[in-house]
């Protein structure tokens, strides 16, 4: 059984409404795909943080990985969680002779953007992002 603690760092940290019943539901399935992976961040045995990346493969250039999201407790914040988390995506994408990671984060988190930059992370492009719900 998750805890609460994954629910809030949906909703405090990335803006998301969600509830347990989803999560747990969808790290289940999530679990299965060899192309993703599912990194948390601990503190006391509690989650403060997690990332969700998978491999990014393309017909027309090398393998990477895409980071598609990295939360951490505002409380947990500036303790080094976000970096720790990022350096076990690195280490996932060494072991794996991937050469880059990839992200997305929108225009309004600039203190998302302060982080990556500060972990070397360049700002690559501006582009629109399209998205239609079928089904």
């Amino acid at each position: 059984m998750l805890s609460f603690k994954w629910v809030e760092i949906c909703e405090k940290s990335l803006g998301y409404s969600t509830n347990v019943e989803i999560i747990e539901k969808r790290i289940t399935e999530l679990k299965q795909n060899p192309h993703y992976y599912i990194i948390v961040a601990e503190e006391d045995e509690e989650v403060v943080g997690f990332m969700e990346a998978e491999k990014y493969d393309l017909i027309y250039g090398e393998r990477g990985y895409n980071l598609i999201v990295l939360g951490v407790l505002p409380a947990y914040q500036d303790k080094g969680y976000g970096k720790m988390l990022i350096e076990a995506l690195e280490k996932e994408v060494i072991d794996n002779k991937a050469s880059f990671i990839r992200l997305n984060s929108r225009v309004e988190r600039k203190g998302a953007h302060g982080f990556y930059e500060h972990l070397g992370y360049e700002w690559k492009k501006t582009q629109k992002n399209f998205k239609k719900k079928v089904g």
